[in-house]
């Protein structure tokens, strides 16, 4: 993960009709997070989770979460250790490969996780029950260990997070200690760790936060207690659509140049932050998930199951964010380099990214024949799975420098 190192852009360079270009952007990306992405990304988990619990040993839910987490620890160990292969053999660039092995990887990527979070999820379930203590202890690990681990943030996923089917790191499995991705042992090692360790503290913090809901709100009623669970997300995104472009200003505004106290200005914001917006995924995907069990063909399971899978499949792909589905790599609370202007905002960029590349190839057909621009912007922020290519990474820090 990589932050940028080039000088700040002032906020005297923006007008304000520019200024309430971008802020519209977000907006609209909130609302297409919200209704679109995050519903898709859990038709696609209910569905292939339900169909998972249905029929793999069903009789024997022990066995089945045993199978589950082999499968799916296996496989996501197998693709972070062969994520050089795979940039090297596919590109997006080339039209057989992009719709094809990219697409494919996407789904067997979300295959894994699926199976990797059903299984730890149903092992806990079987052998600790689902009870006030149970669900108590999971999400105090669970929530402790991020912190403790400065990895709190990677226990947020869509609507909260979006990820662009075209990134130029679509294949980068980053891991917790960011060693080098090649055939070593710490390399090997820190792999395991991110997928063992990491990944699994998320699974216990969502297991607890989860089920705490379902012995608190409503639990005799669960289309009302799904009802809430969405409500209270909703209303929970809607009020980070201020807190987060806030902390982020304060934090450009405020940080020292002393490294210690800018990292704790840092961390501390982004532990608020994404505190609630892990919160508001939880919420989310609860109360959909419920409402898919309530609602959708409760006679013909396995044909409601197959629909809803196929729905979020091809609705992400349609929308060109079909990675979504997938959870992978490592992310770090409080990691920041020059300007910090990724500091405590959700990735979930969708028309924003759009904008981004369009203006940067406008901005490059107008300068082809004029002085070459003095920028020295070579990363895409911390967010190895969403990050801008080239010219439009200009786009998406000139939106977080004016606080969307």
């Amino acid at each position: 993960m990589q932050r940028n190192q080039d000088s700040k852009v002032k906020h005297s360079v923006f007008s304000d009709r520019e200024r309430a270009k971008w802020m519209g952007l977000f907006l609209a990306d909130q609302v297409i997070s919200g209704l679109f992405v995050g519903p898709l990304t859990v038709f696609f988990w209910w569905g292939s989770w339900s169909y998972l619990h249905a029929h793999l040993l069903p009789s024997r839910q022990d066995l089945s979460g045993l199978v589950c987490m082999v499968v799916g620890n296996v496989g996501l160990v197998t693709l972070a250790l062969t994520q050089v292969f795979w940039k090297g053999r596919l590109s997006r660039d080339k039209a057989v490969h992009w719709v094809f092995g990219y697409h494919l990887y996407t789904v067997v990527c979300a295959f894994f996780n699926v199976c990797h979070w059903r299984g730890m999820w149903t092992i806990l379930d079987f052998y600790t029950g689902v009870n006030y203590r149970s669900c108590w202890i999971t999400y105090a690990i669970g929530q402790g260990s991020l912190w403790i681990f400065r990895c709190s943030r990677n226990a947020q996923a869509p609507p909260m997070i979006v990820v662009y089917d075209r990134d130029a790191d679509f294949f980068t499995y980053t891991t917790r200690f960011r060693v080098k991705p090649q055939l070593s042992e710490r390399f090997v090692l820190d792999v395991l760790f991110t997928v063992f360790g990491v990944h699994q503290l998320v699974v216990f913090y969502w297991r607890g936060t989860w089920q705490l809901m379902d012995l608190y709100i409503f639990p005799d009623n669960r289309t009302r207690s799904a009802l809430v669970s969405l409500a209270i997300a909703y209303g929970l995104m809607l009020a980070l659509c201020v807190v987060q472009p806030l902390f982020n200003s304060v934090y450009r505004r405020h940080a020292s140049k002393d490294p210690a106290r800018r990292f704790l200005l840092c961390w501390s914001l982004e532990v608020v932050s994404y505190f609630f917006s892990n919160f508001v995924g939880v919420g989310l995907w609860r109360g959909v998930w419920m409402l898919c069990d309530a609602f959708v063909l409760p006679d013909r399971p396995d044909v409601g199951h197959g629909v809803m899978l196929a729905t979020g499949v091809v609705g992400l792909m349609a929308m060109l964010c079909g990675h979504s589905l997938a959870i992978r790599g490592c992310d770090i609370d409080g990691d920041f380099l020059g300007d910090g202007d990724d500091v405590a905002l959700s990735p979930n960029f969708y028309l924003r990214r759009f904008y981004a590349e369009y203006a940067s190839r406008t901005r490059i057909h107008h300068n082809t024949t004029a002085e070459p621009q003095n920028s020295t912007e070579t990363t895409g922020g911390p967010w190895t799975t969403t990050h801008l290519d080239g010219e439009a990474r200009l786009e998406r820090k000139k939106a977080d420098t004016i606080g969307v």
